[in-house]
């Protein structure tokens, strides 16, 4: 302050122009500008200039903590958006799964109906075709076996009836044979007129023969006959029995 003590401050503008003014130098009666003052002020001024920069730096951090925060806050937003979008998506997904899911199920359902209705109709038409197959078969077999049978008593009938005819010629024989014989003693007779007792014995004879020839063609009859009736009891049986057989095992 002292080295002031005489001195002028000068001002000088662009146009050159000058301005002075005397510095009055008092004495410093408060002790503002002393050593003690002034270092009390420098520290008061960087305690000042420490708190500043304290709440600048407070400040900066509380603005970058309040920027993070809400950064975090909008990345969290933007999070809970994506987590509800993709859950969204994802029960629209299970919405369509479980959609696709039933109609499938619906088409496969439908598809084992028509196949099983189709199966049921294709197994009917072949019952259906193999009943007539059978009924068929069975007709062709009964007509078969009628056509036997009838062949068969056809042959029997032709058998009889030349059994019955070779009977008939033998008995034929058997009855001219004994006409003869009857003849034969007829003209022995007939010679021996004269003698009445041997007339008698020779009609006695006569009789007889004729009573054995009658009894001999009647029993031969009727031994045909029931042997006719016998031969065709049992071709009847027989065919009779095929028949069943046959029908059974077809069934």
């Amino acid at each position: 302050m002292d080295s002031l003590r005489g001195m002028k401050l000068m001002y000088k503008s662009e146009d050159d122009k000058a301005l002075t003014a005397n510095i009055k130098v008092d004495f410093d009666k408060t002790k503002h500008l002393s050593e003690k003052s002034i270092r009390k002020r420098r520290l008061e001024r960087e305690k000042i200039e420490v708190a500043e920069r304290e709440r600048i730096e407070r400040e900066k951090k509380e603005k970058e903590a309040e920027e993070k925060r809400k950064k975090e806050e909008r990345r969290q937003r933007e999070l809970d958006e994506q987590e509800k979008a993709r859950k969204q998506a994802e029960k629209l997904q299970r919405q369509e799964e479980r959609r696709r899911g039933r109609e499938d199920r619906r088409r496969e359902k439908q598809a084992a109906k028509r196949k099983h209705e189709e199966e049921e109709k294709m197994n009917l038409k072949l019952a259906q075709d193999e009943r007539k197959l059978l009924v068929t078969q069975r007709k062709l077999d009964s007509l078969r076996l009628m056509t036997e049978l009838f062949k068969n008593v056809k042959t029997m009938k032709l058998k009889e009836d030349e059994a019955r005819q070779l009977a008939a010629l033998e008995e034929e024989k058997r009855l001219k044979a004994e006409e003869e014989k009857l003849h034969q003693l007829e003209e022995e007779r007939k010679k021996a007129e004269s003698g009445l007792r041997w007339q008698e014995e020779m009609r006695e004879r006569e009789r007889l023969l004729r009573e054995r020839l009658l009894q001999k063609r009647l029993a031969a009859q009727e031994r045909q006959r029931e042997e006719n009736r016998e031969e065709l009891r049992k071709k009847l049986t027989e065919g009779t029995v095929r028949l069943k057989s046959a029908v059974v095992m077809k069934r």
